[in-house]
C-alpha cells in the first residue's frame, strides 16, 4: 500500500505546483504585457509632442515587433510613412509579416520598398525570402536565378554585395552540375537502350 499511497501524494505534489507555476507564468506575462503596452503608450505621447524623435519611434517598433502582426502592421505603416527609406525598418516589417506565413502581404511590402530602398540587407531579406518561400514550388530554379539578377542590377556595385554575388555564382555552379548530371543520366539511357535494343536484334538472328 505504501507506493499507492507514495504516488498518490506524489502526484497531488505535482499538480499543485504545476497549478502554481502556471499562475505564476500567466502573472509573468500578463506583467510583461502590462510593461509592453506601458513603453507604448509613453512612446505614442511622445511622438504626438514631437513627430520626429526617432528614439520614441525606435522604442514603439521594437515593442510592435513582440505583437501580433494586426497589432504591429499600422505602426510599421506610420512609421514608414514617415521614414520612408529606413531600411532596417522595412526588413523588420517584411520579417513579420513572413513569420506569420502572410506571403501576399509580405510580397507587396516587398515590391513597395526594394527600389525606393537600395540597401543589401534589405534585398538579403527580398533573395532569402524568395529562396525559402518560392524555393519549395515546382521549376522555381529559374525564378530565383532572376531574383538575384535583379537584385544584383540594383546593388551589384555596392561594397556590402559580395555575399550575394558568391551566393549567386553558387547557385549557377549548382545548376551546371545538375544539368551536367541529368544530361549524363539521359545519355547512359540512350546507351543502355541501344544495348538493349542489339541484344534483341542478336537473340532473333540466333534463333
Amino acid at each position: 500500500m505504501l507506493p499507492i499511497q507514495y504516488s498518490f501524494t506524489h502526484i497531488d505534489y505535482n499538480i499543485f505546483w504545476s497549478r502554481s507555476n502556471r499562475d505564476s507564468r500567466d502573472s509573468d506575462r500578463h506583467g510583461s504585457d502590462r510593461s509592453t503596452n506601458d513603453k507604448m503608450e509613453r512612446a505614442r505621447e511622445r511622438i504626438k509632442q514631437d513627430l520626429w524623435d526617432t528614439d520614441a519611434w525606435t522604442t514603439l517598433i521594437m515593442e510592435a515587433q513582440m505583437k501580433d502582426i494586426s497589432v504591429a502592421r499600422p505602426i510599421y505603416e506610420e512609421f514608414l510613412k514617415m521614414f520612408p527609406t529606413a531600411a532596417r525598418y522595412w526588413k523588420f516589417y517584411i520579417e513579420h509579416e513572413i513569420s506569420a506565413k502572410n506571403y501576399h502581404n509580405a510580397e507587396k511590402i516587398i515590391a513597395r520598398c526594394l527600389v525606393q530602398c537600395p540597401n543589401v540587407d534589405l534585398w538579403k531579406t527580398y533573395l532569402k525570402y524568395v529562396m525559402d518561400v518560392k524555393g519549395k514550388l515546382p521549376n522555381s530554379k529559374d525564378e530565383i536565378v532572376r531574383a538575384f539578377e535583379f537584385a544584383l542590377s540594383h546593388v551589384g556595385f555596392d561594397i556590402a554585395s559580395t555575399q550575394i554575388w558568391q551566393d549567386y555564382l553558387n547557385l549557377l555552379k549548382q545548376q551546371k552540375v545538375l544539368a551536367a548530371l541529368a544530361m549524363l543520366m539521359l545519355i547512359n539511357a540512350i546507351v543502355l537502350d541501344g544495348i538493349s535494343i542489339r541484344r534483341r536484334s542478336k537473340d532473333r538472328r540466333a534463333a
